[in-house]
């Protein structure tokens, strides 16, 4: 892509925050080359700047990434499937790296989403966070450890 590919033409001034939402938009025609084509240029955007990107940007990014999770359930590509996986993993190494600006909170949930299908160390960092989260000191901190407990120790 002209603004973030291989190609990048630096007469561009464009940001992601203005591109992003066309993707996001194009998506609602559940084509399959299209979510592929998507995936790809995100993925290229997160491994080159995704320490750069502003919270607003991470904001459409998952909202895409999230989107792309639930058509993976309908039109069950194994490579698209491998490719979306994989993008959850570059922006979960991102977060291991104190890179990620974006709600730990989202991607997490996404990560939830599929954690039947995330490899044992994607799994143990959502463990991890969410732990993290449960404190004595907050409201409802029980039922939290509770849901944490059923879902992933039962």
């Amino acid at each position: 892509m002209a603004l973030w590919g291989a190609h990048r033409l630096p007469a561009l001034k464009n940001t992601p925050t203005l591109v992003l939402p066309s993707f996001y938009k194009a998506m609602w025609c559940a084509n399959e080359m299209v979510s592929y084509e998507i995936v790809l240029s995100i993925t290229r955007l997160i491994k080159k700047y995704g320490k750069e990107l502003q919270v607003v940007t991470w904001d459409i990014l998952l909202g895409i990434i999230e989107r792309l999770l639930q058509q993976i359930q309908s039109i069950g590509s194994a490579e698209l499937k491998s490719i979306v996986y994989e993008l959850l993993t570059t922006v979960e190494e991102l977060y291991e790296q104190n890179g990620f600006h974006g709600s730990s909170d989202k991607f997490f949930s996404l990560v939830e989403k599929c954690a039947d299908k995330r490899p044992d160390a994607s799994v143990l960092t959502l463990i991890s966070y969410r732990a993290q989260s449960i404190q004595p000191a907050k409201d409802g901190w029980i039922q939290s450890l509770h849901r944490l407990m059923e879902k992933f120790f039962r």
